[in-house]
């Protein structure tokens, strides 16, 4: 599935997902150790997933179920933004 790589309207600022989810959960006290059990996947995936700018919506889909957030609103949000 190909991922989702956002950009602002004015295609000069692309939005990084992986970021969102990283913010989301230093804001949460969530770490990476945690993620990566939820998920499940191992660690290395983990800070894969948040150094990534687009990911599939599968995945968005899985993390905010995991993390009991939803992530596509915030990506909504912050195309809104730029």
């Amino acid at each position: 599935m190909p991922s989702l790589l956002l950009y602002s309207v004015d295609m000069k600022e692309e939005i990084h997902v992986g970021k969102i989810i990283e913010q989301y959960m230093k804001d949460n006290n969530i770490s990476k150790v945690e993620l990566s059990r939820r998920i499940p996947c191992n660690r290395v995936h983990v800070y894969e997933i948040l150094a990534s700018k687009g990911l599939n919506s599968q995945l968005i889909q899985r993390i905010s179920e995991v993390l009991s957030h939803d992530f596509f609103a915030d990506i909504s949000e912050k195309m809104k933004d730029v």
